[in-house]
C-alpha cells in the first residue's frame, strides 16, 4: 500500500513538472515595442525652425547570454507632400551600440532630435518614422508619429 502511494505520488509530482517545462516552452517571448512617446512640444506644434524633439521608450530588448543587448535607432522626417527631408531620409540617430543589463530581457529610453534643414519645416502635417532594431533578436519596431508646423 505505501509502495502505491508512493508511485502515485511519484507519478503525480512527473505529471506537474512536464505540465511546467510545456507552459514554459509554449509561452511566446515579449515582442519588441514602443511603450511610450512625447514630443517636447505637448501639442505638437512647432514653427519652421524648431527643433523636434522626441522622447520614447522601447521594451523586450532580448539578451544574450551575458545578458547584454543591441540595438541602433535611425530616423526619416517627412515632409506634409510625403517626401523625406535631404539628410533626413534613414539618419542614423544611433549606431549599433550594446549595453549590458544583468537581466533577459532590457527597456531603453531614447531620445531623438530632428534639427529643421536649412529652409525649415514646410507648413503643414510633418511626418517622422523612427526604426529601432534589437540586434541580439534581430528584430526592428517602428514609430510613425506626426507633429505640425504652422
Amino acid at each position: 500500500m505505501l509502495k502505491k502511494l508512493f508511485l502515485i505520488g511519484f507519478a503525480f509530482i512527473l505529471i506537474l513538472g512536464v505540465a511546467a517545462v510545456g507552459l514554459v516552452m509554449i509561452l511566446p517571448e515579449p515582442e519588441l515595442e514602443a511603450t511610450e512617446f512625447t514630443f517636447d512640444q505637448a501639442d505638437a506644434q512647432y514653427g519652421a525652425n524648431d527643433d523636434v524633439v522626441m522622447e520614447l521608450t522601447v521594451e523586450n530588448f532580448e539578451a544574450d547570454d551575458e545578458q547584454s543587448i543591441g540595438y541602433s535607432m535611425q530616423m526619416t522626417v517627412k515632409d506634409p507632400d510625403g517626401n523625406a527631408y535631404a539628410g533626413l531620409e534613414e539618419e542614423v540617430v544611433i549606431p549599433q551600440k550594446s549595453e549590458e543589463i544583468g537581466s533577459d530581457w532590457g527597456i531603453v529610453d531614447f531620445t531623438a532630435t530632428a534639427n529643421p534643414p536649412s529652409e525649415g519645416w514646410k507648413s503643414g502635417e510633418n511626418v517622422v518614422v523612427i526604426e529601432v532594431v534589437d540586434h541580439v533578436a534581430n528584430e526592428p519596431v517602428e514609430i510613425t508619429k506626426t507633429f505640425e508646423v504652422a
